[in-house]
């Protein structure tokens, strides 16, 4: 017994540590670069449904035996597509999953900030937000000032630099964009409220200015 007990100490201490999986880079993107030795590919935080989009991460110190995931959250906190699969590559290595793989009969137009966690051998290691929008529908501020005036840039540059970067500004923006459709067509078909509107956005952008 006691040579049992000498031996697995030895075993213990000698043994090296196997080193954790680490996430050098988590971005969602538009083009994965499928084949190109896990070149970065360019980060985006901006979609419309209409879009094909991809979830991707660089990972350090990973084994060809471990299992890597994402799980995809709607801007209301559903989740969808519980997406595993081998990491097939020994130290460094990347790996990407389609927005486009979730099935439709689970998932409805839900606009606003989606978040994807990334798991490796089912921890999760790290995860990464971006918008989702509707193409095609014009939102409150291009009614007011146009898609591309110096009024709606700055209200965008507030909502990506300011908002976009905290739990809560992500909180408003959700709820701007459930119910940004409505507003818009609001003030699309009613001067008056568009005119009140507009009040009120122009004092937002005197002190963002």
């Amino acid at each position: 017994m006691k040579n049992i007990v000498i031996t697995f100490i030895i075993i213990v201490f000698l043994t090296p540590v196997t080193e954790a999986a680490i996430v050098v880079q988590h971005v969602m993107t538009k083009d994965p670069k499928e084949g190109s030795a896990c070149e970065t590919p360019l980060s985006n935080y901006s979609f419309t449904f209409s879009d094909e989009f991809y979830s991707w991460a660089l990972v350090e110190q990973g084994h060809s035996s471990d299992m890597v995931g994402f799980v995809w959250y709607d801007a209301q906190g559903g989740s969808h597509c519980h997406w595993y699969t081998g990491f097939d590559y020994e130290g460094k290595g990347c790996t990407w999953e389609s927005f486009c793989s979730i099935d439709p009969s689970t998932f409805q137009d839900i606009q606003g900030v989606w978040h994807v966690d990334f798991f490796y051998n089912g921890v999760k290691l790290s995860t990464v937000n971006f918008l989702l929008t509707l193409a095609g529908t014009p939102c409150p501020a291009e009614v007011l000032y146009g898609e591309h005036s110096a009024e709606t840039e700055l209200l965008r540059n507030f909502r990506d630099r300011v908002l976009f970067e905290t739990p809560e500004g992500r909180e408003l923006i959700n709820l701007y964009y459930q119910w940004s459709p409505v507003l818009a067509t609001m003030m699309t078909e009613d001067e008056q409220i568009k005119e009140e509107v507009r009040l009120l956005v122009n004092g937002v952008l005197e002190l963002l200015q």
